[in-house]
């Protein structure tokens, strides 16, 4: 390890340079709004060098003197190709037009895959994710990303994500370069983050970049867009929800923003059962809100070549029922509520410092909290009357909450085609609250009866330091590789480590359009992800590390070979990934225990082991896009006080996965998408046996074994028609989108139970067919 720290200060301080080679920088944006292209390329076809843009869409390649031909290129722009003979350093700002294209299923990487150093990364355009059918009708982060090989989406319908045999919570979600604990909304059925917003993301699988760490299974970075300075108008009307988004600029064309909101209604879907209720003829109700906002502010300060940026984040998710017995004995109503909310704040400063360095500046506020409330209102009545006089209101109320202040502060030094160093430092302070339970007791007059509150009534905290190197060195024309470390300092209140991760990747392009790839990365998690069922609600709770829960580890290895066959291109990698230190956790069988030792809750020490091989060949033609992903893993949890200590499969161990995707365009208007699943079922535990309740003893299920049986296979088929044309004026564009999910009507299970009385086991479908539709209309 002192090996590695002496080398990573080495290269920090090393400054390369090469004497024959000559500088050309500058921004690619589109033309019209002005807006970054990030991952463009820039390709001198004289030379074959080539570079990538950054997130602002700064970029910088290092070419002999002479003759040099440079081409520009982004997905959905025409390129942009400059002639001239260099001959000093010069700096060049490349325009790009779009084109109007259908939206075509495009998984795709910026780069050839032949041409990546990271394995396990793809770059998710945002017409992929526009082209996948949801029951919602409004287009879906997470279900976009779930038909890439080795990640899977879990139960039918939801939308959490599970990568490569790890669990939700083992996710590192980055929005702007903010980390989201919360991904996804209403107990997991939506992802969090509108799609309107998104300009790209980028999933990392393996072969973690260093600037990355907290988590063990995977990186989604997402990059939301700068907002354009011509104004765009946006409507969106799905089945059951709606959004919208505006883009312009303010005062000058110096400042642009982007405003996306999108929100629901669902009750309509139970129009009649409210309306009954109001009527009297129906004793419960039942109503659901969801709503989110996305502001982004951007100035742009051309005298020193930076960005200012102010973005914000809103979600809240709103649950409401009730039930009413006005004509029992003793008439009652039961309420309960489900309020799950986030707010997010980012203050974003970059700026180009010299030729050769870039700089990138946040601070950020971030809180997740999510509360349940349960009511009774009881009116008790006097013995031998039938006035209804004693009024009793008894809540009880839970709430959970993780907090996060953040600094980041991170250099990009760009040494032409040899070298793409980065580094920085990064700190978090959080404040949590696993649990606080508050039971209060109220009479007919407003007087509090009782009140108890249990759990954490003061929050918790815990630092977490980290400072970063990565080098993207160019050994040679066949080998690239990226040297990374991360150094990370956490504390609590009774718990102090450090820690080193080192991060190596390699690639060897051994012949033309064919590389062979390895990695091998160490990630540290140091919040435990804690699921709690209340009331049929799933909420994560958060935990930070402690002496008797430290921090989650794994080491992840990767060996990949990608390439292309005429319009084939093909890609297959293997990986092992051993985890340790997981935690299990078993809630409360009492509601009303104190759960101010949360910690006995949770069974710490447990061993992951999950390995795999992951296939995927992509056609992409003019007309058509065919993608096939296939998935052979397997994945495993070893605890030693569970399940008398035998290994036994992750809850979502899925053995094979099959996706396949095709997009066709008949013409300028029409389009066609069909999407196939087909995957092994996924584990749960079922009672062997059960007996009945007697005169001494009362009855009990019999166990075999955690996630001793599998679900049957599930399979569905999902196709989408799509209509796209411009008005006679071309003032705005329109698109029609008709989406059939489970075309066959497959009744996948959700979960199996067992019936006691009968002995039998039955399953749990969510939906049989499901047609969805929407319209949008845009605005130039």
């Amino acid at each position: 390890m002192k090996r590695l720290i002496i080398s990573a200060i080495v290269l920090l301080l090393s400054i390369y340079s090469n004497a024959q080679n000559i500088a050309i920088r500058g921004y690619i944006r589109e033309q019209t709004s002005k807006e970054a292209l990030v991952y463009a390329t820039c390709i001198d076809t004289v030379s074959k060098n080539y570079c990538v843009s950054n997130a602002q869409g700064y970029y910088n390649i290092k070419l002999p003197k002479g003759k040099c031909s440079l081409q520009f290129n982004y997905v959905g722009y025409m390129p942009v190709t400059l002639s001239f003979v260099l001959t000093k350093d010069t700096t060049i700002n490349a325009e790009l037009l779009s084109v109007q294209l259908n939206e075509v299923a495009v998984i795709a990487h910026s780069l050839p895959n032949y041409e990546q150093v990271f394995l396990g990364k793809n770059t998710v355009e945002i017409q992929t994710i526009k082209s996948i059918p949801t029951i919602s009708g409004i287009p879906d982060l997470n279900k976009a990303l779930s038909y890439l090989p080795g990640v899977s989406l879990g139960k039918e319908g939801m939308s959490d994500l599970f990568v490569r045999g790890g669990d939700v919570g083992q996710n590192l979600f980055y929005f702007d370069g903010v980390k989201l604990y919360q991904n996804t909304r209403f107990s997991g059925f939506i992802s969090l983050v509108n799609t309107e917003s998104i300009q790209y993301v980028d999933l990392y699988k393996g072969g973690f970049p260093a600037r990355y760490g907290g988590k063990l299974s995977s990186v989604i970075d997402i990059y939301t867009k700068q907002g354009s300075v011509d104004k765009k108008f946006k409507l969106t009307l799905g089945t059951l929800e709606n959004s919208i988004i505006l883009e312009n600029s303010i005062c000058d064309s110096s400042y642009s923003y982007i405003l996306a909101a999108r929100g629901s209604y669902y009750n309509f879907v139970q129009l009649n059962e409210l309306l009954s209720y109001y009527k009297q003829e129906n004793p419960y109700l039942f109503y659901l809100n969801l709503g989110d906002l996305h502001f982004k502010l951007n100035k742009q300060l051309k005298r020193i070549k930076g960005n200012v940026f102010f973005n914000t984040l809103h979600s809240i998710d709103y649950i409401y029922s009730k039930d009413d017995y006005p004509y029992s004995e003793d008439p009652s109503s039961y309420i309960n509520q489900y309020k799950s909310a986030l707010h997010l704040y980012q203050i974003k400063y970059s700026q180009t410092i010299s030729n050769k360095f870039y700089l990138n500046a946040s601070l950020h506020f971030s809180e997740n909290t999510r509360a349940t409330k349960d009511q009774i209102i009881s009116w008790q009545s006097e013995p031998n009357t039938n006035t209804n006089n004693s009024k009793i209101n008894t809540t009880n109320i839970f709430e959970s909450s993780i907090k996060e202040y953040g600094i980041g502060i991170n250099m990009d030094f760009l040494e032409g085609d040899k070298h793409n160093i980065k580094f920085g430092i990064q700190s978090s302070l959080y404040f949590y609250n696993p649990s606080i339970q508050t039971f209060t007791q109220y009479n007919d007059t407003s007087v509090i009866v009782d009140n108890l509150s249990i759990g954490y009534t003061n929050d918790l905290y815990s630092l977490e330091n980290a400072l970063f190197f990565e080098d993207d060195y160019k050994i040679s024309e066949k080998i690239n590789s990226n040297f990374g470390i991360r150094l990370v300092s956490y504390k609590s209140a009774n718990y102090n480590q450090k820690y080193i991760e080192p991060r190596i990747s390699f690639r060897w392009k051994f012949i033309d359009k064919w590389s062979f790839n390895w990695s091998i990365s160490k990630m540290n998690q140091f919040h435990h992800s804690l699921l709690k069922n209340i009331n049929g609600m799933i909420s994560e709770i958060w935990l930070g590390a402690t002496k008797n829960l430290p921090p989650e580890h794994a080491w992840q290895t990767s060996i990949g070979f990608f390439g292309q066959i005429g319009i084939l291109n093909l890609s297959l990698e293997s990986y092992i990934k051993n985890m340790t230190n997981l935690t299990y956790y078993q809630p409360f069988i009492n509601e009303f225990i104190d759960e101010n030792n949360i910690e006995s809750r949770v069974t710490s020490g447990g061993i992951g082991r999950s390995y795999g091989i992951e296939f995927s060949t992509n056609i992409n033609q003019k007309k058509y896009n065919l993608s096939i992903n296939y998935a052979l893993s397997r994945s495993t949890r070893t605890f030693k006080n569970l399940n008398s200590g035998i290994t036994f499969p992750f809850r979502f161990d899925r053995p094979h996965d099959l996706t396949v995707l095709l997009n066709y365009i008949f013409n300028k208007k029409y389009s066609f998408n069909a999407n196939f699943l087909l995957a092994s079922g996924t584990p749960m535990s079922i009672p062997l046996s059960t007996t009945k309740d007697n005169y001494f003893f009362k009855g009990y299920f019999n166990y075999g074994g955690i996630n001793n049986v599998r679900l049957p296979i599930y399979h569905r088929l999902d196709v989408a028609f799509s209509k796209m044309w411009q008005s006679k004026k071309k003032k705005y564009d329109n698109k029609i989108n008709l989406s059939i999910l489970n075309v066959y009507a497959h009744q996948n299970p959700v979960y199996i139970f067992y019936d006691s009385n009968s002995g039998k086991l039955y399953q749990k479908t969510l939906f049989s067919i499901f047609p969805t539709i929407s319209y949008s209309i845009n605005l130039h």
